[in-house]
């Protein structure tokens, strides 16, 4: 089990981590994929020369009783530029650049959706754990009460082991509101690139 114990809201203020959209790794990811389109769109642009071919051909005459042992020949063919090759390659490669920029524009939607969620729901965790702590003190101060006023008789035992269980009940809730809020506390680090 992890310790949670350490981990709290000081811990943010203190170290000033930030949720900031451009540093987050999907965000960087997809920057990185749209540039690589990009690159590879504009060197398709400017390519209207097809690739060269060079061939080399080695031939042995000794079986034609020939007076050369071997022959070389280098073929070496430039196609000329075309419309109909050229405009398939470009048009593919603005079709990347387009889905790099959608993948881009989906990456920051989703984050800063995330990132929204977590500071809500760190808001909310936080409202819990304090709603939380004044329940259990309040169980607490009447459980005390309860069990003095049964050791004087003033009272059944079930009344008294009744506040005791609400008294246990307040503090589970406690425990399980602030490990809430500790966890939401540590995705925050996480997101930042740093380690809790």
């Amino acid at each position: 089990m992890p310790d949670l114990s350490s981990i709290d809201g000081r811990r943010l203020a203190r170290d000033g981590y930030q949720l900031d959209v451009e540093q987050d790794p999907r965000i960087k990811l997809a920057d990185a994929q749209l540039k690589k389109a990009q690159a590879s769109y504009s060197v398709a642009r400017h390519s209207y020369m097809p690739n060269p071919q060079v061939g080399v051909m080695l031939s042995r005459q000794e079986q034609y009783e020939s007076p050369w042992d071997t022959q070389v020949g280098v073929q070496f063919q430039v196609g000329l530029p075309s419309e109909a090759v050229n405009t398939p390659m470009v048009m593919k490669e603005m079709q990347a650049v387009s889905r790099a920029e959608a993948d881009k524009i989906l990456a920051h939607r989703k984050v800063m959706a995330e990132y929204r969620q977590l500071r809500a729901q760190l808001a909310a965790a936080a409202t819990q754990v304090r709603h939380a702590r004044l329940g259990q003190e309040q169980s607490d101060l009447r459980a005390s009460d309860l069990s003095r006023a049964w050791k004087a008789g003033e009272l059944p035992l079930v009344e008294f082991l009744r506040a005791r269980r609400a008294a246990l009940d307040a503090a589970d809730r406690q425990a399980q509101a602030e490990a809430t809020m500790r966890t939401t506390i540590a995705r925050i680090i996480l997101m930042t690139g740093q380690t809790p």
